[in-house]
């Protein structure tokens, strides 16, 4: 690792797996500039080991991932540096995505917004009962765009993609599961992933490396060109009057709490 994390944690606890775990629960673990670089670090790192079968992506505290830091970003408005933030995050997460180990997001809270499409770019999604997802990024008159939008219909299927990404509504867990956008569900999702990365662990690396790299090399071939397309839409919607105005709400909300 070439990096002093800040805002993310990673760890090996055990011979073959690793725990990434996105490490600022002060703001329900919202994605920053500072983390995207980090993560891109250490899914690197990972990527290398030629002894890393899985990893486990967590959050730390209730919240798995509540996606983009608005504090950050919201006077952040023109398109040029929304369309370079999304083909930013959209490089992380398809390298997790493509990455020759087996990824694992244990969700023992929400990943709304963004953080549904991390969720998404892992292999394998454990949830708790009390867990939520939901693609809410209309309610801030945006659209997905780090590949979660592409990633969702070919898990749900067109329909209920679209339901999901234009109603913005949050689904519990069970239900998620019913639809295939969770795998499975556990009381503690962390302690069901890491007994799942222990019992890939026991096989070979080479093997599941494998098995990993050349799923990916099917099912990514075009997906490249699509994400461009997904970024520049996002970049006019960031520009737009919809987004204009969820920021003013937020920036008022943040007066009123005496943050600014």
């Amino acid at each position: 690792m070439g990096m002093n994390y800040q805002t993310i944690r990673l760890e090996r606890p055990g011979e073959g797996y690793a725990v990434l775990t996105l490490a600022r629960p002060e703001v329900r673990n919202a994605v920053s500039p500072q983390m995207i670089e980090e993560l891109r670090d250490a899914i690197d790192a990972l990527a290398r080991d030629q002894g890393m079968r899985s990893v486990i992506l967590r959050g730390d505290g209730a919240t798995f991932c509540s996606g983009t830091d608005h504090t950050i970003y919201a006077e952040r408005a023109r398109s040029g540096q929304a369309f370079h933030l999304s083909r930013e995050m959209q490089g992380v997460l398809d390298a997790l995505w493509t990455a020759p180990c087996f990824a694992i997001a244990a969700l023992d809270g929400d990943a709304v917004g963004g953080g549904l499409e991390v969720a998404l770019a892992c292999d394998y999604r454990i949830a708790r009962p009390e867990a939520r997802l939901g693609a809410d990024q209309i309610e801030l008159g945006l659209m997905p765009a780090w590949g979660g939008r592409t990633r969702l219909v070919r898990t749900v299927g067109r329909s209920r993609a679209l339901e999901l990404m234009l109603s913005g509504r949050l689904v519990a867990a069970g239900e998620a599961a019913r639809y295939g956008l969770v795998d499975e569900i556990a009381d503690d999702a962390l302690a069901r992933a890491t007994q799942l990365a222990v019992a890939i662990a026991q096989h070979p690396a080479e093997c599941v490396r494998a098995i990993e790299e050349l799923v990916s090399l099917e099912e990514s071939s075009s997906h490249s060109a699509d994400l461009e397309r997904e970024a520049r839409r996002f970049a006019e919607l960031w520009e737009g009057p919809s987004r204009r105005a969820f920021a003013e709400r937020w920036r008022s909300t943040l007066d009123r709490r005496g943050r600014l």
